[in-house]
Protein backbone atom coordinates (compact mmCIF):
# COMPACT_ATOMS: atom_id res chain seq x y z
CA UNK A 1 0.00 0.00 0.00
CA UNK A 2 2.79 2.45 0.91
CA UNK A 3 4.60 1.62 -2.33
CA UNK A 4 1.44 2.41 -4.30
CA UNK A 5 1.07 5.77 -2.56
CA UNK A 6 4.71 6.52 -3.27
CA UNK A 7 4.18 5.77 -6.96
CA UNK A 8 1.05 7.95 -7.03
CA UNK A 9 2.96 10.80 -5.39
CA UNK A 10 5.81 10.46 -7.90
CA UNK A 11 3.38 10.58 -10.84
CA UNK A 12 1.61 13.59 -9.35
CA UNK A 13 4.92 15.43 -8.97
CA UNK A 14 5.87 14.66 -12.58
CA UNK A 15 2.53 15.99 -13.79
CA UNK A 16 2.83 19.13 -11.68
CA UNK A 17 6.35 19.72 -12.99
CA UNK A 18 4.97 19.72 -16.55
CA UNK A 19 2.23 22.31 -15.86
CA UNK A 20 4.44 25.46 -15.78
CA UNK A 21 5.99 24.58 -19.15
CA UNK A 22 2.53 23.97 -20.61
CA UNK A 23 1.19 27.22 -19.18
CA UNK A 24 4.21 29.18 -20.45
CA UNK A 25 3.77 27.73 -23.94
CA UNK A 26 0.07 28.62 -23.83
CA UNK A 27 0.86 32.21 -22.77
CA UNK A 28 3.54 32.52 -25.47
CA UNK A 29 1.00 31.35 -28.07
CA UNK A 30 -1.54 33.93 -26.87
CA UNK A 31 1.06 36.72 -27.00
CA UNK A 32 2.09 35.72 -30.52
CA UNK A 33 -1.55 35.63 -31.65
CA UNK A 34 -2.18 39.07 -30.15
CA UNK A 35 0.88 40.49 -31.90
CA UNK A 36 -0.24 39.00 -35.22
CA UNK A 37 -3.76 40.40 -34.78
CA UNK A 38 -2.37 43.86 -34.00
CA UNK A 39 -0.12 43.68 -37.08
CA UNK A 40 -3.08 42.68 -39.29
CA UNK A 41 -5.22 45.44 -37.81
CA UNK A 42 -2.57 48.10 -38.40
CA UNK A 43 -2.00 46.86 -41.95
CA UNK A 44 -5.73 47.06 -42.66
CA UNK A 45 -5.98 50.73 -41.65
CA UNK A 46 -5.49 53.48 -44.24
CA UNK A 47 -1.94 54.83 -44.21
CA UNK A 48 -3.02 58.41 -43.48
CA UNK A 49 -5.08 57.21 -40.53
CA UNK A 50 -2.12 55.39 -38.98
CA UNK A 51 0.23 58.33 -39.54
CA UNK A 52 -2.18 60.91 -38.13
CA UNK A 53 -2.87 58.68 -35.13
CA UNK A 54 0.84 58.33 -34.42
CA UNK A 55 1.38 62.08 -34.64
CA UNK A 56 -1.50 62.69 -32.27
CA UNK A 57 -0.07 60.25 -29.76
CA UNK A 58 3.28 62.00 -29.48
CA UNK A 59 3.81 64.40 -26.58
CA UNK A 60 4.24 68.06 -27.64
CA UNK A 61 7.92 68.13 -26.65
CA UNK A 62 8.71 65.21 -28.98
CA UNK A 63 7.49 67.07 -32.09
CA UNK A 64 9.65 70.12 -31.48
CA UNK A 65 6.68 72.49 -31.43
CA UNK A 66 5.22 74.11 -28.35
Amino acid sequence: MLAGQHEDARELKENLDRLPAFQQRELDDKIKLGQEQLKWLLESLPTDFVLSSRKGAEPPSATGTS
